[in-house]
């Protein structure tokens, strides 16, 4: 049972049975989807959202980013403060989040996210993102290096204009790391 919490003019007795009818393991993208973006706000607590946070993170690459932005869905780590947690968990959580990284890195297409999605996200998740701007810079693989283009494209006038990404960050220092980043003569 989720705990009583929640804005019940928001959360409805069917939000609730949708995903308490099933094993979390069967719930689907579609199921999840609406407590994936309340989580925090409007309903659950941090131990709601870290009870369903394993099959939200699975259905993540997939389905679930084509539903919903996945810096809503990464953002909730930090708003439950997942660096307080268990080391153990905090662990397997780095450890997904790098491993999603280098997936969404090396892969023409993988569900709706680019790793400049993922660079947003992370912002507010780790001290930088520095270590995966470094990783970028080593993958030279083509879905890499058209996700580089892609992101430069779409940044050209902002660059050229005011020397910053559009994007916001989590962190304002990250979002100047980016920019400088791709000013660097090396790209």
């Amino acid at each position: 049972r989720l705990h009583d919490s929640g804005c019940p003019h928001c959360v409805t007795d069917a939000d609730h049975a949708r995903i308490l009818s099933n094993p979390i393991s069967n719930l689907s993208a579609q199921d999840l989807e609406r407590f994936a973006f309340k989580a925090g706000t409007t309903w659950g607590t941090a131990d709601d959202f870290r009870r369903f946070l394993p099959r939200i993170l699975e259905l993540l690459p997939g389905e679930l980013s084509e539903l919903m932005d996945a810096s809503i869905i990464l953002s909730k780590l930090a708003r439950f403060s997942w660096s307080t947690w268990p080391n153990e968990e905090r662990v397997a959580i780095g450890r997904y989040l790098w491993a999603l990284w280098e997936v969404v890195l090396g892969t023409d297409r993988w569900g709706s996210l680019t790793p400049e999605d993922l660079l947003e996200a992370y912002s507010g998740l780790f001290d930088d993102v520095s270590a995966f701007l470094d990783s970028w810079e080593r993958n030279h693989g083509k879905a890499a290096t058209v996700a580089l283009a892609r992101m430069v494209e779409s940044h050209a006038d902002e660059l050229a204009r005011n020397g910053r990404v559009a994007r916001t960050y989590s962190q304002d220092a990250d979002r100047t790391l980016v920019s400088q980043w791709l000013l660097a003569p090396a790209r």
